[in-house]
């Protein structure tokens, strides 16, 4: 009612549809806009880690070619100039990994030893002890051995002159990569041993060094 007491007139529904016209709802829109860019921008950065998977993939296999080439020299060099054995700390089928992947210098090992050879210390650390490969080949000697394994802490029963401890080789790093190819320190010292009248004398007089 107005105030002289005549009834307004109301509008019809269409009108108040006209007089009130529906705001354009953008949020779906800027969502749907929002998933599609960040689709594109996924798939893009898909597709380059994909091409730097792909070279990084050759960058290894190269890499494990070099490797390969360096350390089949290196055993080359070895086994025409030392008696050779291997004896690792692991267990057997570790072991037999490493053999598979030098299946042409395995014949040439005076012998192949395992963790079953080792004596256990503070029931955690599998030692080697000279002393067994000396009782097993009589040839072989404290004057005519040289054990060279990277934990010091596996040769607490050996003479202190009869053993090395090249740094452990870091495979994300690739730190001392080079230690077994012609001028590394590992090749290097090994070719000057060659010259020495024996082994305690030799490593006495030329401490090792891992840098």
């Amino acid at each position: 009612m107005d105030p002289v007491g005549h009834e307004e007139e109301q509008p019809s529904g269409n009108a108040m549809m006209e007089e009130a016209p529906v705001a354009q709802d953008v949020t779906i829109k800027t969502v749907m806009e929002y998933m599609v860019n960040f689709r594109e921008h996924i798939d893009s950065l898909v597709s380059g880690m994909r091409s730097d998977i792909s070279s990084l993939q050759r960058e290894v296999s190269m890499l494990h070619v070099v490797l390969r080439r360096g350390l089949f020299e290196f055993m080359q060099f070895c086994v025409d100039n030392f008696v050779v054995a291997l004896w690792s700390s692991k267990m057997r089928h570790n072991v037999d990994r490493v053999l598979e992947k030098l299946p042409v210098f395995s014949e040439h090992f005076l012998f192949v030893w395992d963790q079953k050879k080792c004596k256990t210390y503070d029931f955690v650390t599998y030692c080697k002890d000279l002393n067994d490969v000396w009782n097993a080949c009589p040839d072989f000697n404290e004057l005519n051995t040289l054990l060279v394994d990277d934990s010091a802490e596996k040769m607490i029963y050996n003479p202190k002159y009869n053993y090395i401890c090249p740094h452990t080789f870091d495979a994300a790093s690739h730190s001392n990569d080079k230690a077994l190819e012609k001028g590394g320190n590992i090749r290097e010292y090994l070719e000057n041993l060659l010259k020495a009248s024996n082994v305690p004398d030799f490593v006495r007089n030329n401490p090792f060094s891992s840098d």
